[in-house]
């Protein structure tokens, strides 16, 4: 039986640890430094926690909800972000993606998010869409620093949104109007 479990990656227990660092070091090794053992792209600023959807004492899939106070065009919102979303390719095609997902927009909300905001490739837009989010065309997500600027457009990443708050619902063409600033390190994005 599928279940999902929710953790503080700090807490996250040692062994689903090593599972969800071999997933991800599968699908993306250009973001881990030789063989160290470490979550590629979460900081611990970043209240990051993983939501991981488990099959008998396996990692079957992942993804991580990460969260920071933006300010954005003179408003602060607390913006929650998703990062490291992937399933094991051997339990691939039977919707945990799609579970993750769903548990990772029913947390953002639940956690009193303005909004919800991150990058995905092109040809996931529909896939997106179709549980509420949606495309923001003109509004890159800005990673890295002031200095040095990391901007998800550059990438050929289509920014996802979704609206959560009266707050953010009632200024979502100013929001939509100009790039979003993460500030979040040299080189990052989440």
């Amino acid at each position: 039986m599928a279940t999902v479990i929710i953790y503080a990656q700090a807490d996250c227990p040692s062994d689903i640890r090593e599972q969800i660092i071999h997933l991800l070091r599968n699908e993306w090794p250009q973001t881990f430094v030789k063989n160290k053992p470490e979550w590629p792209t979460e900081s611990l600023e970043l209240d990051p926690i993983s939501l991981v959807l488990m099959i008998d004492g396996l990692v079957a899939s992942h993804g991580a909800v990460l969260k920071k106070t933006i300010n954005h065009c003179g408003v602060s919102y607390l913006a929650f972000g998703l990062s490291s979303v992937v399933t094991d390719s051997s339990f691939r095609r039977r919707g945990f993606g799609r579970r993750i997902f769903k548990y990772a927009t029913r947390y953002m909300e639940q956690e009193k998010a303005d909004i919800g905001i991150f990058t995905c490739d092109p040809y996931l837009e529909n896939f997106y869409f179709s549980y509420g989010w949606e495309v923001a065309k003109k509004t890159p997500l800005v990673g890295g620093t002031p200095a040095k600027p990391f901007p998800s457009d550059r990438l050929g990443k289509l920014t996802l949104i979704h609206f959560f708050s009266g707050k953010a619902k009632k200024n979502r063409k100013t929001i939509l109007s100009a790039p979003i600033y993460l500030d979040l390190g040299e080189g990052k994005l989440w």
